[in-house]
C-alpha cells in the first residue's frame, strides 16, 4: 500500500476498538428519530473552503468493503495503478463487510447456481447476463479467497478476541451443518429448502465459525501487500465526466482538503448502501426510520453520485431487516432474542400478530404461504423474570462475533441484562399494566393478551398462530420486562443498475462509459438471499468491476 506521504510500502495503522472521533463522522444525528442524517457531498466540499488539488491514477475505487477491495486487488493485478477511497477513518473502516458474519457462499456447479439464484429471485427476475456473470464468478470464490488468505498470512491485524489468530484455512459446510456446529440448533439443510441448492455449499468460513471480521481483515491485508494507495477519511463527493459523458475521475474531500483525482481507465463505485440516510429510507423503503445494524457510514453517497450522472436505479425496495433494538446513545442497534420461552411479541394494541417462532431468513419469512419481508411494524417483546435470568438477550461475542456495536465498537452485553435495563434499553415494571403504560402499548390489550397466552400455555397449544408447544411458557414471574423492536437494518440492497460486466447503466439503458459498480450499492439479489451471499456477490462482481475498469 502506498501512503500519500511516501512512495514506500506502508501498512495502515493497527485496528483498535472504539468509536471514531466526532469530527471524523460522516453523518449527523437527526433530532427526530435518532437516525443520523447524511451531509450532502457537495455541501461538504463547499464547507471545506480549500483550494482543489489534482492527481492521476488508472482506476479509482470508492469504498473499502469486500467489493471495493476485490475490485482494487483485481485491477492492480491486471496492471492498473489504483487508489482506494474510504470515507471512514481506519478505526471504523470496512463498511458492512467488517460487521458481517464473515461467511461466503461458494457453489460448485455453475448451472445449478444459476437455477438457485433464479429461485431466490422469486417473482423479481434478474437479467440473464447478470445471472450468468454472477454464477461464473461464484464458482471461483474459494480459489480466489484461498490465494488472498495466503497473501495475508502473517500480516493480518487480528481481532485480539479471535482464537483463530493468523490462521488462513477455511471450512465449507452446508447451512445445516454450519448452524448446528455453532449453535446446536437443528435447521433445514438449506436456508431456502424450497429452491434447489444441490449445486452449492452454502456457508464457507475461516476457522469454521463466524465473525471477528475475518474475511475483511484478510482481504485488507492482501490488498496492503500490493502497491495500492488507500486513503482513509477521504470521501468521494462527485464523479467527473468529460464532454462525451465518459467518467474521467472523482472529486474527493479528505484530511488535506479537496482534490480531483483523474481516473485514466475507470471508476469503481463500491460505496455501499443507504442504511443511515433517513430521507432515502423514507423514500425507497417506506419506513419512518431505521437503525443500522452494520456500518453507520453508509449514507447513500455513491447512489446519489450515480444519479447525478443519469444512472438508472434497481431494486430500491430491497433490504434486510432483522431482530433487534436501537441502543440509545449508540450509533447502531443490536440483535436481540429472548433466551427463554416466556415471551411474546405484540403490536401497539397489545395483541400478538405472528408466531414468534416464524423462521427468519435474512430479512424474509414465509407468511401466508409467500416469502415476505419480516414484519417491520412497530412491535414490542414482553417477557418475565425467567427470561431475564436465562442469559443475555444477545449472543455472546464468542458465539457470534458480528454486528457493529459488538464487533467494531466492542460493546459487551451484561450476562444478566441488568446493565441494559439500567441504561433504559429494556423497560422493567412490577405489573403487566405498568409495563404496557411505560412501553406505550395499550394496557387493556396487553393484559388480555397475556391472559390468553398463559391459558394457551396451560393447554400446551397455540390456537392463534401455531407456535410450537416446546417453545411456549407462561409469563407469570414478576418483574416484567419489554423492549420496542426498532426497524433494525442489516443492509439495503438497492442501488445502481448494472449489467453483467458491472457497468453502471444510464436511464437510457446504455452503459455509462468508465463507471462500474459492485457490492451492496448494486446488489444482484432482487428478493431472497441466504447467509454468505452478500459477501460472495461483493467479491464476485468486485472482481468483474476491477477487471473491466483496468481494461479501460
Amino acid at each position: 500500500m502506498r501512503s500519500r506521504a511516501s512512495t514506500q510500502r506502508a501498512r495502515s495503522p493497527p485496528l483498535t476498538l472504539g468509536r471514531s472521533p466526532a469530527a471524523s463522522r460522516s453523518a449527523t444525528r437527526s433530532p427526530s428519530g435518532g437516525s443520523p442524517a447524511a451531509t450532502p457531498p457537495t455541501a461538504r466540499a463547499e464547507e471545506a473552503n480549500v483550494s482543489t488539488r489534482s492527481s492521476s491514477v488508472d482506476v479509482v475505487v470508492i469504498g473499502f468493503g469486500a467489493a471495493g477491495i476485490a475490485a482494487a486487488i483485481t485491477a492492480h493485478d491486471e496492471g492498473a495503478q489504483v487508489v482506494v477511497l474510504e470515507k471512514a477513518p481506519p478505526e471504523t473502516a470496512g463498511g458492512n463487510t467488517r460487521a458481517a458474519g464473515q461467511v461466503w457462499y461458494s457453489p460448485h456447479d455453475e448451472e445449478l447456481a444459476k437455477e438457485y439464484l433464479r429461485g431466490l429471485a422469486y417473482d423479481m427476475p434478474i437479467p440473464d447476463d447478470v445471472v450468468d456473470a454472477w454464477a461464473s464468478e461464484q464458482v471461483r470464490n474459494n480459489d480466489w479467497m484461498t490465494a488472498r488468505a495466503a497473501e495475508a498470512q502473517g500480516h493480518i491485524d487480528v481481532d485480539p478476541r479471535d482464537p483463530f489468530g493468523q490462521g488462513v484455512t477455511f471450512e465449507a459446510h452446508t447451512y445445516q451443518e454450519a448452524v448446528k456446529r455453532q449453535t446446536g440448533w437443528d435447521v433445514p439443510r438449506d436456508e431456502f429448502p424450497e429452491f434447489n441448492n444441490e449445486g452449492g455449499t452454502e456457508w464457507v468460513t475461516f476457522g469454521g465459525t463466524q465473525g471477528h471480521s475475518r474475511v475483511w481483515l484478510r482481504l485488507k491485508a492482501a490488498l496492503e501487500q500490493r502497491d495500492v494507495e488507500i486513503r482513509y477519511s477521504t470521501a468521494a463527493t462527485a464523479i467527473v465526466t468529460d464532454g462525451d459523458g465518459r467518467v474521467t475521475g472523482v472529486e474527493v474531500l479528505g484530511p488535506d482538503g479537496a482534490e480531483t483525482i483523474t481516473a485514466r481507465r475507470g471508476v469503481v463505485n463500491a460505496a455501499g448502501g443507504f442504511e443511515n440516510n433517513p430521507e432515502m429510507i423514507r423514500t425507497y423503503l417506506g419506513l419512518p426510520y431505521v437503525t443500522p445494524w452494520g456500518t453507520p457510514h453508509n449514507t447513500g453517497d455513491g447512489i446519489r453520485m450515480g444519479q447525478a450522472l443519469g444512472a438508472d436505479l434497481q431494486n430500491m425496495y430491497q433490504h434486510m431487516p432483522m431482530f433487534g433494538i436501537a441502543l440509545e446513545g449508540l450509533e447502531t442497534g443490536e440483535f436481540v432474542q429472548p433466551g427463554g420461552p416466556a415471551f411474546i411479541q405484540v403490536a401497539q394494541d397489545g395483541r400478538r400478530f405472528i408466531s414468534e417462532a416464524t423462521a427468519y431468513r435474512h430479512g424474509k419469512s414465509t407468511i401466508g404461504g409467500r416469502l415476505e419481508f419480516y414484519p417491520h411494524r412497530a412491535m414490542w417483546t414482553v417477557f418475565d423474570e425467567t427470561v431475564r435470568t436465562a442469559g443475555p438477550l444477545t449472543a455472546p461475542h464468542e458465539a457470534w462475533a458480528a454486528g457493529w456495536e459488538k464487533q467494531v465498537v466492542g460493546y459487551v452485553w451484561s450476562d444478566d441484562n441488568m446493565v441494559e435495563i439500567e441504561k433504559g434499553w429494556i423497560t422493567k415494571a412490577d405489573t403487566i399494566r405498568e409495563l404496557a403504560e411505560k412501553l406505550g402499548v395499550d394496557p387493556d390489550g396487553l393484559e388480555a393478551e397475556i391472559e390468553r397466552w398463559n391459558a394457551a400455555c396451560a393447554q400446551g397449544e397455540d390456537p392463534y398462530f401455531g407456535r410450537p408447544a416446546e417453545m411456549m411458557a407462561p409469563i407469570t414471574e414478576p418483574p416484567y420486562y419489554g423492549y420496542k423492536w426498532g426497524n433494525l437494518l442489516i443492509a439495503t440492497m438497492g442501488g445502481l443498475r448494472k449489467n453483467g460486466k458491472a457497468q453502471v447503466l444510464h436511464v437510457s439503458g446504455q452503459p455509462i462509459p468508465g463507471l462500474y459498480a459492485a457490492g451492496e450499492i448494486s446488489s444482484t439479489f432482487t428478493w431472497a438471499l441466504g447467509g454468505g451471499q452478500s459477501i460472495a456477490d461483493a467479491i464476485g462482481f468486485g472482481r468483474i468491476a476491477g477487471r473491466e475498469a483496468a481494461a479501460g
